[in-house]
């Protein structure tokens, strides 16, 4: 009998320890996969950002009489809704 239960142990020890092997490579693929996403979204972010800021601040830099064009305008409020979309999938 004493046999037997050394087998059974042994037995269930490997298997346990196999599970958590699986199991946590699992949880680490999950997460590494959302780090990966996130560092997505920064870049799309911030290449988006200097893409829309860069012609308003060009515009911002003359004289204070001048106001935006209506595309100027648009270009430059492009910052805002990217800051809402990329929010928006970080919820």
């Amino acid at each position: 009998m004493a046999i037997l239960d050394t087998l059974v142990t042994t037995a269930a020890g490997t298997l346990f320890a196999t599970a958590g092997v699986v199991v946590g490579g699992v949880v680490t693929r999950q997460a590494q996969d959302r780090q990966w996403l996130r560092d997505k979204q920064l870049v799309a972010y911030e290449e988006g950002f200097g893409r829309a800021i860069d012609p308003f601040l060009g515009v911002a830099g003359g004289p204070a009489e001048q106001p935006l064009t209506e595309e100027e305008f648009e270009r430059a409020s492009l910052v805002r809704r990217r800051d809402e979309l990329v929010q928006g999938a970080r919820r």
